[in-house]
């Protein structure tokens, strides 16, 4: 078959119009109403933004020209993109531990790993401090004074990577390009800088060039935080280069310890249930978890893949003379320059230097850059509980009368009925059941406070009934138990966990109503016992219960009016906190500062761009769709003419 000039002329120019028409194919231009595939778009050739670690806009031109699919032809991939099925079925587990937020980015930080050689612009440390999630943990651990035990169970199920030079960069950004290049061409250095940092603003810092998808479930644990003061300082700063070629592991195999505590998924993560004050789960992509618990099994079933883990590459990487052949190499190397400094000026904006620690007495949640300036409170002596004593110092009773015998009938009953009544205002200590604290601690008298208490009655007389006012005066001396610095630590053990105060407005605790309060659990964290202490105030203690320690407040001391004034001062990091006044003798207790009130309102990120820029005066764009249909017209033109020039030369 001899294939003339005027079929060959044909063919070339519908099959050129047949690739142009191909690159806006899509996904469902791949499915057939027998066959219906879900594509794995949406996560290689995207702008990554560092900062909130969220995906922005495509910056690769991605179709599905070639319909291609993952090797089990479960999904659909674009073309340009290769799709590697990760076989292993292992579940990887994971199991970390955090105390300060500095740690807690840093390890969110994994799921990100900058390509090799790419120069990370800014602060390392304070990437992803934006992000929704992390914002969400930095509260709780915040606002509940814990610590985090994070627990994953990660199925890996594809690798997706952008082939070099196979995938076109989109219309989109190219025009963003040539218009930088065309305001360096002009020595306009402003309008280059504004329009740069305009680029940042909408495709991010980075472009994904990979992915690992799969599912994962992690559990949050907030847990108590330890009683020892540790501060991780990121040592990576501006200017640091990455040399992270293979992927960051986001998983180490560990050994959970399984079996522990409640059974199911919770059994899973055992021991850190006693000592949990709430927890949380986080869901990535779409999936039924399964597990058998005797076997410590685990699987997952999927039904739809969502990113685990990306590697990046900076913006500027992707400029190149290959990708832009009309710009020139100084051009090029400008317009990189400006993304730079771009990229740059976004993450000096939005670092804020301060303490990442909760547990420092100069905590800032606002900071997101660990500068190392944390100061730990110093360590209170520990509290050992406390008791109150009651003594009946004595009465009087006044009444109308000459019967001095009924007098004084009436004043030894009445005696023995008000000492019968001071029981009902002791308080055992709770551990020891006597007035006395346990051993390796000591008793230090907090307020003393002697009051009156008056019946109003009537005596039968032969006269008549006659008014009787009875008086009783009674002395209570409450004591708390102090650590003694000098005992064997041993008796650390012998401490009492402190659950916080609460108050009763209005109710006076001194009545019978209120000594009926005494022992409820009104108010306070689970297991832990209510008393009353002093006014309308009332305590929530428990003895050293390794369940109840998640519940535990941290006290610094409790001091009166009546203390010595060495007593009146708190431990270092702690602050004098007003608790109740009475008659005029005012009673405190020391918290640690920052420990209440904290602003948690997350900081608002700054977008660039960071100045104005006249554009009253634009430069002349130029409109590349047009420019591509005109273009495709002349040649379809050329194409006509060539055929009839062929028809009038046969």
């Amino acid at each position: 078959m001899i294939i003339t000039w005027k079929s060959f002329l044909l063919i070339c120019c519908l099959a050129i119009l047949s690739v142009d028409s191909r690159k806006r194919r899509t996904a469902q231009d791949c499915n057939s109403p027998e066959s219906h595939h879900k594509s794995i778009s949406g996560f290689v050739g995207y702008g990554w933004d560092a900062l909130q670690s969220k995906h922005t806009y495509p910056i690769l031109s991605l179709n599905f020209s070639l319909c291609q699919k993952t090797g089990d032809g479960k999904y659909l991939v674009p073309h340009g993109i290769r799709a590697a099925k990760i076989e292993s079925q292992h579940v990887q587990k994971r199991a970390s531990e955090f105390d300060n937020l500095n740690a807690v980015l840093q390890d969110r930080q994994n799921s990100i790993a900058p390509g090799i050689d790419i120069p990370v612009l800014g602060p390392v440390s304070i990437g992803g401090s934006f992000s929704a999630s992390f914002i969400d943990i930095k509260q709780t651990m915040t606002r509940r004074k814990t610590g985090l035990k994070s627990f994953k169970f990660i199925r890996e199920s594809y690798e997706l990577a952008a082939m070099d030079g196979e995938v076109p960069i989109l219309n989109a950004f190219n025009e963003n390009i040539l218009e930088i290049a065309e305001a360096i061409s002009s020595n306009l250095s402003l309008r280059a800088d504004y329009l740069t940092q305009r680029m940042v603003m909408q495709y991010g810092t980075h472009i994904i060039t990979k992915a690992t998808l799969g599912a994962m479930l992690e559990r949050l644990d907030y847990t108590k935080l330890s009683e020892e003061n540790t501060n991780t300082t990121d040592e990576v700063g501006a200017g640091v280069k990455l040399k992270l070629g293979a992927v960051v592991p986001m998983v180490d195999e560990v050994g959970l310890e399984l079996g522990l505590g409640r059974k199911g998924l919770d059994g899973t993560f055992g021991k850190s249930l006693n000592e949990t004050k709430t927890h949380d789960e986080i869901r990535i992509g779409t999936f039924t978890f399964k597990e058998q618990v005797k076997n410590e099994l685990y699987d997952f079933d999927v039904q739809e893949v969502a990113g685990l883990r990306y590697n990046v590459k900076s913006l500027s990487e992707i400029i190149t003379r290959s990708a832009f052949p009309s710009l020139d190499a100084a051009i090029i190397e400008e317009i990189r320059e400006n993304l730079n400094n771009a990229v740059a000026a976004y993450y000096n904006a939005n670092t804020i230097n301060g303490c990442m620690n909760p547990k420092a007495t100069n905590f800032n949640f606002q900071a997101n850059l660990e500068d190392g300036s944390c100061k730990f409170p110093a360590k209170p002596p520990l509290f050992g509980g406390f008791y109150r004593e009651c003594s009946y110092e004595g009465g009087r009773e006044k009444i109308d009368t000459l019967h001095e015998k009924v007098l004084l009938k009436m004043q030894q009953l009445f005696v023995k009925t008000e000492k019968k009544r001071c029981h009902h205002y002791h308080i055992h200590h709770m551990v020891t059941k006597q007035f006395s604290c346990p051993q390796g601690f000591n008793a230090i008298l907090l307020h003393s406070y002697t009051f009156v208490h008056k019946v109003d009655s009537y005596s039968q007389t032969e006269d008549g009934d006659d008014p009787v006012i009875q008086e009783s005066r009674y002395k209570l001396n409450t004591y708390w138990c102090q650590r003694d610095a000098s005992s064997p630590s041993a008796f650390d053990a012998n401490r009492m966990l402190f659950g916080g105060f609460y108050r009763i407005p209005g109710i006076d605790p001194l009545s019978d109503k209120g000594n009926s309060m005494m022992h409820s659990e009104y108010r306070c964290p689970s297991h832990f016992k209510s008393f009353h202490f002093l006014g309308d105030t009332f305590i929530c203690i428990s003895p050293n219960y390794r369940n109840e320690q998640a519940f535990e407040v941290e006290l610094g001391g409790i001091y009166s009016c009546q203390s010595s004034l060495d007593d009146q001062i708190c431990p270092s990091g702690y602050e004098s906190k007003f608790l109740v006044a009475i008659d005029d003798c005012k009673i405190h207790n020391c918290t640690l500062i920052n420990s209440m009130n904290i602003d948690l309102s997350p900081q608002k990120i700054k977008l660039p761009p960071y100045f104005q820029y006249d554009f009253s005066v634009p430069l002349e764009k130029k409109d590349s769709s047009f420019h591509q249909f005109i273009t495709i017209l002349i040649f379809i033109s050329i194409c006509l003419i060539s055929l009839n020039i062929f028809d009038c030369a046969n």
